[in-house]
């Protein structure tokens, strides 16, 4: 169980967090006429030890996702916004027949994974969705009309671009 904590931006150093906690720091928010995004540098002390977001041992920012996958390539786990590692369960419930295999991911939040045949597709319960290639990193996010979000670059493996 982590414990997750926002702060205003300039009233606190993450010089030494908490182990097994959270941490939320806002960078800067913008909205247009559908879509407010919020970009915050994530500390969590779970991430600190396999860092795939490359920035520093247990920070990454709260847009990074990344689908980690066993030797088999199956993807067995999200990292989550909050550095969170989810689950992903074969689902069970024999309803989806849009791509096979659909995965269930083992939190509250009711979101399926697909794979497709450019990488895996999440699909959120109000249907937006999120784009992750064959290499598990995020590159598309959709909002629930369809409609592209963000776009995600990469240089070297690393998160280069972030395009709204």
């Amino acid at each position: 169980m982590s414990y997750n904590k926002k702060y205003s931006v300039g009233s606190i150093a993450l010089a030494e967090p908490y182990f097994d906690y959270v941490h939320t720091l806002p960078l800067v928010t913008f909205s247009d006429v559908k879509n407010t995004v919020e970009l915050a540098l994530v500390y969590n002390s779970q991430i600190a030890a396999n860092n795939y977001f490359n920035i520093a041992n247990g920070y990454k920012f709260n847009l990074q996702k990344k689908l980690v996958f066993n030797e088999d390539s199956i993807a067995i786990q999200l990292v989550d916004a909050n550095g969170l590692k989810v689950a992903c369960n074969p689902a069970t419930n024999g309803t989806d027949t849009h791509v096979n295999p659909a995965y269930a991911l083992n939190d509250s939040t009711h979101r399926v994974l697909r794979k497709t045949s450019t990488g895996y597709e999440m699909e959120y319960p109000d249907y937006s969705r999120e784009e992750f290639g064959l290499d598990g990193k995020l590159t598309k996010s959709f909002d629930k009309y369809g409609e592209e979000i963000f776009r995600f670059s990469y240089s070297n493996g690393l998160l280069s671009t972030i395009e709204y």
